[in-house]
């Protein structure tokens, strides 16, 4: 019954938008998108998507949805429909651009070997006025994979005056300034000393806690053993001090890799906004 209800209303629907002009409801779609009412504009496209029986307007509406779910962050269903869109032109130029979407997506999702790959597509079919734009992904993909080296070079790739390939330099040379093992150092500082690692990363509240916490802990474990026994001592107390003094140097670790993951963020940040000036 279920399913006669779907076929029916579904037939009620196509009835009902073929009764409509497909390209009133395309331009209809096209202003929502246009004022930025993304959803609204998803709910037209698909419309014409799935009744336009002779196709006239696949390549566009196909497209169009596609940039629609990359502004509502639905990046599953926004790569899906890039993925149909490229099959679906044979120019080379615009082929690319949905490969640089498609590039921008996994970048924010984070997936640099995808993008990565999907970059390699555009080897030998780039356009002049493209290659800026190739260029600054292939930096933000290696700089995601900490690939310093390669990030800087594409990024230089992207200025053309001495003074912003120096300013990329000098960012470049901070980054070089941050040890991957900083945030194992910091970690067996603060193993060693509670809240050493803390405060060697400025988080001062932080390593008073641990400092303060841990050594009560193990003034209590010495009261214990003095007024009763070592055995008591170490059944009751220990555990709780094991369990703060690792909580405390896991802390340090996470903390270290915070400011580290920052700082790179800032630099990045300050690359972007060289690019787009």
């Amino acid at each position: 019954m279920k399913i006669f209800l779907i076929v029916i209303s579904s037939l009620f629907f196509l009835k009902n938008i073929q009764g409509q002009d497909i390209e009133q409801v395309y331009r209809f779609a096209v202003k929502n998108s246009k004022e930025e009412n993304y959803n609204r504009a998803i709910h037209e496209f698909e419309r014409v998507f799935y009744f336009d029986t002779e196709s006239n307007y696949r390549k566009k509406v196909t497209i169009e949805l596609a940039h629609c779910y990359l502004k509502t962050q639905e990046f599953e269903k926004a790569l899906k429909f890039y993925d149909l869109a490229y099959g679906l032109t044979q120019n080379d130029s615009l082929k690319n651009e949905i490969i640089f979407k498609k590039v921008f997506i996994y970048i924010l999702q984070k997936e640099y070997l995808y993008a990565e790959v999907e970059l390699l597509n555009t080897f030998n079919t780039v356009k002049y006025n493209q290659e800026k734009q190739e260029n600054f992904l292939f930096g933000l993909t290696y700089y995601g994979q900490n690939k310093y080296n390669d990030s800087k070079k594409y990024f230089n790739h992207c200025f053309e005056t001495e003074q912003s390939k120096s300013q990329i330099d000098s960012l470049f040379n901070i980054l070089g300034h941050i040890k991957p093992s900083w945030p194992a150092i910091s970690k067996y500082m603060s193993m060693i000393l509670p809240g050493s690692g803390q405060l060697a990363n400025a988080s001062v509240k932080s390593a008073v806690n641990s400092f303060v916490l841990t050594f009560s802990i193990l003034t209590l474990y010495a009261y214990t053993a003095a007024n009763y026994t070592l055995y008591d001592a170490v059944i009751s107390v220990l555990p709780w001090f094991a369990r703060y003094h690792r909580g405390g140097y896991e802390n340090a670790y996470r903390i270290a890799l915070l400011k580290q993951e920052e700082k790179r963020n800032n630099i990045l940040i300050q690359i972007i906004d060289l690019y787009e000036k």
